[in-house]
């Protein structure tokens, strides 16, 4: 069978009609709402260079994952089954047909093809530049005097529970909305109109709505870096564009990604709206921008350990892990990755850990792991990875009041159904995820709520818990109210 008279997946995903993200700019990849997982944020990725997708809620380690997949899959509620005896030829016809075959199955060649596209230059890209590289280029960026912390986003770091002394310790910083500070700088504007990077910019899809004095302070600003003794090859967020560097610039609040020594490796972004809060920091399809190696464990500074007497979680997000290693009320470790899904560096961390006397690492995923499916598979999949290391895996869960909600709720939909689920465990929190598993299996929407607008939302937990941050937060001030 011949695979490579198959259109590109692009052209599979406008024949399903599934929705484009408006605001997806690459050359080679966009962001559709997922079909699969109840998306409401468009979490699937198309990469039309690869022709394949993946979700980053549900696709898990899932290796089926190219155009015949998507097709069977969103059109026939089945998989691609490769191979002699499997059911790409079928698939083909089918898929053939819906595009306008002309004549009978496997007939492939007298196919109406659309006019070739124009193939776009590969876009050169550099890779990630070593860790020490990266701190120092982090920390020159982090001291732009534009860049200091905003009092909008000191103020939330408060209310989630930091002290002025650990926001100033742990670094953030604000790229604010006002470019204005560009005026500063006559000399960089003057470049960018004499390098007709006005026009050079509509050249990369991700930089043609990127106003013109956010161009500009992006030249300002690695400009400064490079001042400072910066290299930006190799440092995500970093482009060369007519022979200058620029650094991509994007308003939000700043929160460093740290290794295990403390250097700023990453840096996520968390916006002031918007459906997609929190992104991580890259130059992904912008020249000599990295590509790969983007997302990194974080480890805040006021880890303790790690050894067998600390406890040693896993959660998801910087500001996150940041929040609860400073509430946790007793010594700790804590690590997060930037998703649930981003589990490439973990075999490797663990495996170190247990070197070092770990015995335990505890799963601290916000508690929708116990009713989103989404969440459940890849803590399975962490589960794997952390007694491969040798350790013993423990799922941490909290506020066992909102659980016996939750119990209710789903055990009085699992009646309403008539399905009977058996628990081995005689405690609440196993039994919830039981319970979800089961309706799940039955294919029973559920933990769903009706916002203000009349639209569904997911309510896997309440928001005052959810994430161990949240949790230690209300008890903090739970505490300080009864004292």
């Amino acid at each position: 069978m011949r695979y490579d008279d198959l259109p590109g997946i692009a052209e599979v995903v406008d024949l399903l009609g599934l929705e484009r993200d408006p605001k997806s700019r690459s050359r080679d990849t966009f962001n559709v709402k997922c079909p699969f997982c109840n998306d409401k944020k468009y979490h699937m990725n198309i990469n039309t260079k690869k022709n394949v997708y993946r979700c980053v809620l549900c696709s898990g380690d899932d290796k089926h994952t190219g155009i015949l997949d998507l097709y069977a899959r969103v059109r026939f509620g089945k998989r691609h089954e490769p191979g002699p005896t499997g059911n790409g030829k079928e698939l083909c016809d089918a898929l053939l047909k819906d595009l306008g075959c002309e004549r009978g199955p496997h007939d492939y060649r007298n196919r109406k093809k659309a006019p070739p596209k124009v193939r776009l230059d590969a876009v050169p890209s550099c890779k990630i530049a070593p860790d020490n590289v990266l701190d120092q280029a982090y920390n020159a960026l982090f001291s732009f005097p534009p860049f200091a912390l905003t009092k909008q986003h000191h103020d939330n770091l408060v209310r989630r529970g930091l002290s002025n002394q650990l926001i100033e310790r742990n670094g953030y910083r604000s790229i604010p909305e006002d470019f204005s500070w560009i005026q500063g700088c006559p000399k960089m504007a003057a470049i960018y109109r004499k390098l007709g990077l006005n026009e050079e910019k509509k050249n990369w899809p991700r930089l043609k709505r990127t106003p013109t004095d956010v161009m500009i302070g992006g030249l300002i600003v690695a400009d400064y870096m490079q001042q400072h003794g910066a290299r930006l090859e190799g440092v995500p967020g970093a482009f060369r564009i007519k022979g200058r560097w620029c650094f991509l610039l994007e308003p939000g609040m700043m929160i460093p990604t740290r290794n295990q020594n403390g250097q700023i490796v990453s840096i996520q972004r968390r916006t002031d709206s918007g459906k997609l809060r929190y992104l991580t920091l890259s130059s992904k399809d912008l020249p000599y921008g990295v590509t790969d190696g983007i997302a990194r464990v974080h480890f805040p500074l006021g880890n303790q350990g790690p050894d067998a007497a600390i406890d040693t979680m896993l959660t998801e997000g910087p500001l996150k892990a940041d929040v609860a290693s400073a509430l946790y009320g007793k010594p700790s470790f804590i690590m997060a990755i930037q998703g649930v899904s981003n589990q490439k560096d973990l075999p490797a961390i663990f495996r170190q850990l247990h070197e070092m006397g770990v015995t335990t690492i505890y799963n601290a995923f916000d508690m929708d792991k116990l009713c989103n499916a989404n969440v459940r598979r890849p803590s399975k999949a962490l589960a794997k990875k952390i007694k491969d290391a040798g350790m013993r895996f423990v799922q941490r869960c909290w506020d066992s009041d909102y659980a016996q909600t939750k119990w209710w709720e789903l055990h009085n939909l699992c009646a309403e159904y008539g399905i009977y689920v058996q628990s081995k465990s005689p405690y609440i929190f196993p039994q919830i995820a039981d319970m979800a598993d089961a309706l799940d299996s039955a294919h029973i929407p559920h933990s769903i709520k009706v916002d203000k607008n009349g639209e569904e939302q997911n309510d896997y937990w309440t928001d005052e818990t959810k994430g161990i941050d949240d949790y230690l937060l209300t008890q903090k001030k739970r505490h300080s109210w009864s004292a």
